[in-house]
């Protein structure tokens, strides 16, 4: 899915409709990158360093204000690297071949396959069934299939689009003028749940796949699909059941046409009718790839291979259920070039001598700080950034490589203290514009954001607190610990 709306105002219209404050930002970004090679250079840091940090500055602010489509700034930073001495321009270029933008491309592309079966409709009506039309457990199973739909649906927006049809059909056939709480309580479950699930799988959205391979790039360190889940899963579960809790509270649902509601779902899964050979494959094809991910030990394929080998299988005869001139069109081909620019910049940290310097001055001034307080500080510091994004993507593109490069110098293990900042990324839950998911369902006029701002409030807080519950208390019995 897109990252963001394609923009269709002219360069002289947009001047005059966005806010001053973004072209301030972006002005101030390049003069930096103006004066940078004038600039004196400290002890630790590289000849470009400051150059390096200009042209991630300029990055930063371009994602942040969106002035531009995210793809043409990644594409820009690639460009800017070798302008600027940083990098030769085919090692800058050359992270697009990275082995995650396949596995990246592989999921968009079994996303796309999941949509054209159906198979994620089936998933979620054959859920609410089984609700018989109560209101509470209606809401529950709209948490409970956006979960389950991040198995199958790589990105939290095409989790949206799926699920926004479903709770407008609920809303219609038991909501109604006397039943407001109706749509608040089945948006709300649809807007926040795939957010809150993003981080929950490896694969649960492109920017937590983009994240694992920073930490093989950066660190050293290779996740797998098993054990990533072991680490986020259950706070993930966790904050879902508050999410739920949140909702059935603030939005309490009374009187409400259950056998209305129960006719509709019925109607609705019988509108699909049987399951189609294809979804019997894609189902099959699935199956086979969970267990490869599962059984990478043994086998040795990696995460990325793996997704590869099945995607295949998708458009070859007898199978063939994407039809490639169809994939084209769905699959949003920006994705694949706004990681590659987050690699390049994580090179470009090292070659500029960006990662010595942050080394140095982060074992002189996070070395001493308590382990609860820096993890609490990490977290109110991203959340807080979070909100200039319009999304998690570019949050982590831009921001995860400058986090793991002051991990490396501190006496924390970084590994901790990325998986607390990544944590930290997910939560766009305050305002419609930190999330495309969110503006989507927030145009539909069922909430407020004053609303949305109170049950975010409580979500942003959940999160925070089983975050850290989860980093000192269940993540080092686990193999992932503190330093």
């Amino acid at each position: 899915m897109p990252i963001e709306p394609e923009k269709t105002h002219t360069p002289r219209k947009r001047i005059f409709t966005e806010p001053v404050y973004k072209y301030l930002f972006v002005s101030a970004a390049l003069l930096f990158l103006v004066m940078s090679p004038l600039l004196p250079v400290p002890a630790e840091m590289g000849e470009r360093g400051w150059s390096t940090l200009a042209i991630v500055f300029l990055g930063i602010c371009l994602w942040f204000t969106g002035l531009i489509p995210p793809a043409v700034t990644a594409m820009m930073i690639i460009v800017l690297f070798p302008l600027f001495g940083v990098l030769g321009f085919e090692e800058s270029a050359s992270t697009l071949g990275r082995e995650v933008i396949w596995l990246i491309i592989a999921m968009l592309m079994m996303g796309a396959a999941v949509e054209k079966t159906g198979m994620d409709k089936r998933i979620t009506y054959n859920m609410l069934v089984f609700t018989r039309g109560n209101m509470n457990l209606i809401t529950l199973a709209l948490i409970t299939a956006g979960f389950i739909l991040t198995f199958f649906v790589p990105n939290a927006i095409g989790r949206v689009v799926v699920l926004v049809p479903i709770a407008l059909g609920i809303v219609h056939s038991i909501g109604g003028d006397e039943n407001p709480n109706v749509g608040k309580a089945s948006m709300f479950a649809i807007t926040y749940t795939p957010i809150i699930c993003a981080v929950g799988l490896i694969t649960g959205a492109t920017g937590s796949v983009y994240a694992a391979s920073l930490f093989e790039s950066m660190l050293g360190y290779s996740w797998t699909y098993v054990y990533w889940m072991v680490v986020m899963l259950p706070s993930t579960a966790a904050t879902l059941l508050v999410l739920w809790l949140v909702i059935s509270w603030m939005f309490p649902v009374k009187n409400v046409n259950k056998r209305a509601g129960l006719d509709y779902f019925h109607k609705e899964k019988d509108k699909l009718g049987r399951m189609s050979m294809n979804e019997k494959k894609l189902v099959a094809l699935y199956a086979v790839l969970i267990l490869l991910w599962i059984t990478q030990p043994v086998h040795g394929f990696s995460i990325s291979l793996s997704a590869l080998i099945i995607v295949i299988f998708l458009y070859l005869p007898g199978m063939e259920i994407m039809v490639w001139k169809e994939t084209v069109k769905t699959v949003d081909w920006s994705v694949p070039i706004l990681f590659a620019a987050g690699f390049t910049m994580a090179l470009a940290f090292e070659a500029g001598g960006i990662v010595s310097w942050a080394s140095s001055l982060a074992s002189a001034h996070l070395n001493e700080l308590p382990p609860l307080w820096l993890a609490a500080t990490l977290l109110g510091a991203f959340s807080l950034i979070r909100i200039g994004f319009t999304n998690m993507t570019a949050m982590i593109a831009s921001m995860l490589p400058v986090a793991l490069t002051f991990a490396v110098g501190t006496s924390f293990n970084p590994v901790w203290l990325g998986m607390i900042c990544l944590a930290a990324c997910s939560t766009g839950f305050l305002f419609p514009s930190q999330s495309i998911g969110t503006m989507t369902t927030y145009s539909l006029g069922y909430y407020t954001s004053q609303e949305l701002l109170k049950v975010g409030t409580w979500i942003t807080i959940a999160v925070f607190v089983f975050t850290l519950l989860a980093a000192f208390l269940y993540w080092p019995c686990i193999g992932l610990p503190i330093h």
